[in-house]
């Protein structure tokens, strides 16, 4: 019989060697596990390739604020009629027409200047219209033209330099800015945008285009705000104005990448065309790339006339503007009034609504597949 001491001893040999066995496993195991966070970093090594290069082509127009998508399709539509599609024609390059007011500028180019010409003078502190008698047979009678009149008259009989003293100055550039927003409110826009291009009566061209260039590179150069005319301290009912010319960057970029990638681009309004011939050229584009309301020249004293030449650029008159001077309908229109629905709908191509709120406009824009776009603030 085997003694059983021996057999203690052997198993207790065993038992030894099992809990070996198993340390060396777990050691094995371990010494796997760290083995594993190598195997992890291989996406490491894919990141320091660099990241993805972007798929298509780069963009063309900066950011900004535009909506990504009417960015994006802007830049499918320039790539698709520009200069370096199959198509296009450097000798008949497709159009690029803009409307200005509240489109490019979020402001009224004519209105600024009126009230240019109402609140300072370069040669009196008095106004800046040539105002002999013909000059009050332009104001309509029915808003004030009389009271005006009085009161310039009062002026007339003091010195000069005591005007800036008078109330009747004061009350003067306000009634001016009241009359003309009366008569706009009764007569409509037309009317009173006539109106306006008519005070540049008796100026010659050259006086009236250095007039003009003068107050736009000043109000360039004044952030868009209010004023407020008041004929006495503390008004209960002033007249507020708004003052400044701060192109949207947005409109400014799209006309310059129009222009480079083989657009004509021009500028339209209902302002006087001495005016929107010298914004146009703020925005790199020749002169005559400027469309307003031209006032006829008279052929014995060559002065600034009262009497418009057609075409009047309003609503339907728009489109005649641009198919008698641009001659083609154009590939590109921007615009964002409701007078301007004639000109976004005449001709195919891409047509760009900036909205400014227009319930009826954004409808009409939706119904026929222009682009949306918010208006651009100050």
């Amino acid at each position: 019989m085997p003694d059983t001491g021996i057999l203690r001893r052997r198993a207790a040999a065993l038992s030894a060697a099992a809990l070996l066995a198993v340390a060396a496993c777990g050691e094995a195991l371990a010494y796997k596990r760290t083995k594993n966070p190598k195997r992890k970093k291989r996406p490491a090594a894919a990141a320091e390739a660099g990241p993805a290069k972007p798929v298509g082509p780069p963009p063309l127009l900066a950011g900004g604020r535009w909506d990504p998508a009417v960015r994006g399709s802007i830049e499918e539509f320039i790539r698709a009629a520009g200069k370096d599609s199959p198509d296009h024609d450097p000798n008949d390059p497709p159009a690029a027409v803009f409307a200005l007011n509240e489109v490019v500028i979020p402001n009224d180019l004519g209105e600024v200047v009126f009230q240019k010409m109402v609140l300072s003078s370069s040669t009196a502190p008095g106004f800046d219209f040539k105002m002999d008698e013909d000059f009050w047979r332009i104001l309509p009678a029915a808003f004030g033209q009389a009271r005006l009149y009085f009161d310039y008259q009062q002026l007339l009989a003091m010195p000069v330099s005591v005007w800036p003293d008078q109330p009747g100055l004061r009350r003067m550039r306000k009634g001016f800015v009241r009359m003309y927003r009366d008569f706009c409110a009764r007569r409509g826009r037309k009317e009173c945008r006539a109106l306006l291009a008519r005070l540049f009566r008796g100026f010659t061209e050259d006086e009236a285009v250095g007039y003009a260039k003068d107050v736009i590179e000043a109000e360039l150069a004044r952030p868009v705000g209010y004023a407020f005319l008041e004929e006495k301290d503390s008004d209960p009912a002033p007249e507020k104005i708004r003052m400044g010319l701060q192109p949207a960057p947005e409109m400014e970029d799209l006309m310059r990448v129009l222009a480079k990638e083989g657009f004509d681009v021009w500028i339209i309004s209902e302002d006087a065309q001495v005016e929107v011939r010298q914004l146009a050229k703020h925005f790199g584009l020749p002169p005559e790339r400027g469309i307003g309301i031209k006032a006829a020249v008279s052929t014995s004293t060559s002065l600034m006339t009262d009497e418009i030449e057609p075409p009047f650029p309003f609503r339907s008159g728009k489109v005649e503007a641009v198919s008698s001077i641009v001659g083609k309908p154009p590939a590109i229109a921007v615009a964002g009034q409701a007078e301007d629905a004639p000109l976004l709908s005449y001709g195919e191509g891409l047509r760009l609504l900036m909205d400014s709120g227009d319930e009826s406009l954004r409808r009409v824009a939706v119904d026929r597949g222009w682009l949306i776009q918010p208006a651009f603030p100050p």
